[in-house]
């Protein structure tokens, strides 16, 4: 008698790949939210509001469910203490480099992030590039330097996108830490959803200080609805994508989150054609488009093995 097959797993990938999905999408247009948010508010004060809804919603969240991983914030280790001030510095180098370079190149630029994160694993974890790894860094190289010599031809003030390229290189070296930093915490047992937590509380006390209180009674309506959106996106996107990760493999989730940046170029191509003017046009010619592609295909061919 023949053994009955297996059922086929394609309606739990396929939920899986729908979270993927939602993830790359928030991120796609976060960018867009956090470029026209600097209309009202300045970097710190954006980023301590993200922190501090990410905590409060996680923290009522896991108090109702897993009360267990909210122990992490009577006695944190330091390890943990130390990727809370890298993913803290993620996130404000990224947003100061958004506001000097802009979200597309912000995007694109940022997702030099995974490729300093597999050195790091070569480095320190004893990790061997495969062959197709090797190609994909060469390829993510050329595509890099294809995107930033369009963009550093078509803006108008080349110092302050060198800043802001500056800045995006030093988020994108903070997220590697801090991801490195996770990974360490992880094998040792503790939770990622705990460490989120104590992340997302550290990072907001850090920016406490440098909040500039008198933004909010200034908000309307239309205000106080992208801040939240921004507070609430660190917990949709993540929570998302963890989903993702549970019905799908993780190479697959990995490409479509990798490909975020192209929504975010489409969508500020959709946005300068039909008129809008609540953000400003960031051109982007053929050779940059293309540049973004080979930086993106690059990127995914390395974290695809891993």
């Amino acid at each position: 008698m023949e053994p009955t097959p297996a059922a086929p797993d394609w309606p739990h990938r396929t939920r899986g790949l729908l979270f993927a999905g939602i993830t790359a999408v928030l991120w796609s247009v976060l960018a867009i939210a956090l470029k026209y948010s600097l209309k009202f508010s300045d970097v710190e004060t954006i980023v301590w509001f993200r922190f501090v809804c990410a905590f409060v919603v996680l923290l009522t969240l896991l108090s109702a469910l897993r009360r267990e991983h909210v122990a992490i914030l009577r006695k944190p280790p330091l390890l943990a203490l130390a990727a809370a001030l890298m993913l803290a510095a993620n996130y404000r180098f990224y947003l100061k480099g958004l506001e000097h370079a802009g979200a597309s190149s912000a995007q694109v630029l940022v997702q030099s992030a995974p490729l300093m994160l597999a050195l790091i694993g070569v480095l320190f974890f004893h990790e061997r590039l495969q062959p197709l790894q090797r190609w994909g860094f060469l390829v993510a190289i050329v595509g890099l330097g294809c995107f930033y010599g369009d963009q550093n031809v078509l803006v108008e003030d080349s110092d302050r996108y060198l800043t802001g390229v500056g800045a995006i290189a030093v988020g994108a070296l903070a997220w590697a830490l801090w991801a490195a930093f996770q990974k360490v915490l992880i094998r040792r047992g503790h939770a990622p959803q705990s460490l989120n937590l104590l992340t997302y509380g550290v990072a907001a006390v850090v920016f406490v200080p440098f909040v500039d209180w008198s933004v909010f009674p200034g908000l309307d309506a239309g205000g106080w609805a992208l801040m939240i959106f921004l507070g609430l996106n660190t917990v949709l996107a993540y929570g998302s994508m963890t989903e993702a990760l549970k019905y799908a493999p993780a190479n697959q989730v990995s490409i479509i989150i990798t490909l975020n940046p192209l929504g975010t170029l489409i969508l500020l191509a959709v946005l300068d054609a039909a008129g809008a003017t609540f953000i400003a046009p960031e051109p982007v010619s053929l050779l940059g488009y293309l540049g973004a592609v080979c930086m993106l295909a690059g990127v995914i061919l390395v974290v695809r093995r891993r």
